[in-house]
């Protein structure tokens, strides 16, 4: 049973006991009575609940908000998306579901759900929004607790598609001005290898092979939890070439350093790391999602141009290999996604795409010369004193002027 005892110090510490009949203590201490035992009825119960499921005897009946408050927990992000999935419980799912046992959930009410979200929000944040709901159903069903899904069917509002930012040689050139070496080398690397932020950060010597040229990537920095998780996205580890720029870029990185200590940073799967990280600050800290992200917003804000996040430079990366030619599956491969509509998004529109496009068609005499940042020079061919049809700026190129 839920008690409290009073400390030293006068204030009050809720105690319980777990499923097992341990004793526990509840974290934190209140300064009444009443409110350490509430705090300690609320654990005993939240205890009871996890060891039911982990029997595999939690009941069908458990209401959503109670589900959800136990898978949210074991759930592993390298961004912002806890908070933004937070806020999305907060506001739009636990309101409505909150109360609502698990077999209790049509399909009916969650496809009349979808409709009223999409009154309020634009269909990507519903898609959002109801992913948290398929996410928390289909684990549901994993473990035995459904045996059927009332996802079946949803319609979602559908996404339309525009383009992306993403980072060219002319957005870096800017920024590299205003970049310390290291928030240089950091945006320079994943823009020759294409690796998410969190990969970047949490990127290890011993995956890099100089010799051969390639680099393995599976562990991933953490930055909701402040840890090393040991493997990617996509749950396989995939490897990368390097480029001769990458190569100088690790080599900078790496001099006079201790190769043989480890990270320092917890690793998830609770082994002991024996490699350092091949990107820290100058302080010596891991070059974290956050700090990558704040160094670009500085040197955009100093070279007086629109910022390109992190993901820009991946999206980069993934353009500039499209448009040398890359086979599309390869390019999957190295981008670590699972199908080629994942590895579409990240291939933005640039002028050279035109240009290839046009040459395919036979329209090899006349074109408008453009170079990589969307500059229309003269054209090639034309008779003199004709102008070749000038072509619609790239998006993300007209707003970095």
């Amino acid at each position: 049973m839920a008690s409290a005892e009073q400390l030293p110090s006068g204030r009050w510490r809720g105690v319980y006991r777990d499923a097992k009949g341990n004793k526990k203590h509840v974290r934190g201490t209140f300064p009444r009575k009443s409110d350490a035992r509430e705090a300690a009825q609320a654990a005993e119960v939240d205890a009871r609940r996890q060891a039911a499921r982990d029997d595999g005897t939690l009941p069908a009946r458990t209401p959503w908000g109670e589900w959800w408050d136990l898978i949210s927990e074991d759930r592993d992000f390298d961004s912002a998306t806890p908070a933004t999935e937070r806020t999305l419980v907060k506001l739009h799912v636990r309101p409505r579901w909150g109360d609502t046992p698990l077999n209790e959930i049509s399909r009916k009410d969650l496809q009349q759900w979808v409709k009223q979200l999409s009154k309020k929000m634009d269909p990507a944040s519903v898609r959002r929004t109801y992913g948290i709901m398929s996410v928390s159903i289909n684990q549901a069903l994993g473990e035995d607790i459904l045996t059927a899904s009332p996802c079946a069917g949803i319609r979602l509002p559908k996404v339309p598609k525009k383009s992306k930012k993403y980072m060219t040689e002319d957005n870096a050139d800017r920024l590299r001005v205003h970049l310390s070496q290291e928030a240089q080398d950091a945006m320079d690397l994943g823009f020759e290898t294409g690796l998410r932020p969190g990969e970047l950060a949490g990127l290890h010597i011993h995956r890099v092979d100089l010799e051969s040229g390639w680099l393995e990537i599976v562990e991933v920095y953490v930055a909701a939890k402040k840890a090393i998780r040991a493997y990617p996205k996509d749950d396989d580890s995939r490897f990368v070439p390097l480029t001769a720029k990458a190569v100088e870029i690790i080599h900078r990185r790496i001099e006079g350093r201790d190769l043989t200590r480890g990270c320092g940073i917890p690793h998830l799967n609770g082994e002991e790391c024996e490699s350092e990280l091949v990107l820290r600050t100058p302080t010596g800290r891991p070059m974290t999602p956050h700090n990558q992200k704040c160094h670009l917003q500085r040197a955009a804000r100093k070279a007086g141009v629109p910022y390109r996040g992190p993901y820009t430079v991946r999206r980069g990366y993934a353009t500039r290999l499209a448009r040398g030619g890359i086979d599309a599956f390869e390019l999957a491969d190295l981008m670590g996604h699972s199908d080629l509509a994942q590895t579409r998004e990240y291939v933005q529109r640039s002028p050279q795409a035109r240009e290839r496009a046009l040459a395919a068609l036979g329209e090899k005499q006349g074109l408008a010369a453009v170079d990589e940042h969307g500059t229309r020079g003269t054209a090639r061919g034309t008779k003199r004193g004709h102008q070749a049809t000038p072509e619609a700026p790239n998006e993300d190129d007209q707003k970095a002027g």
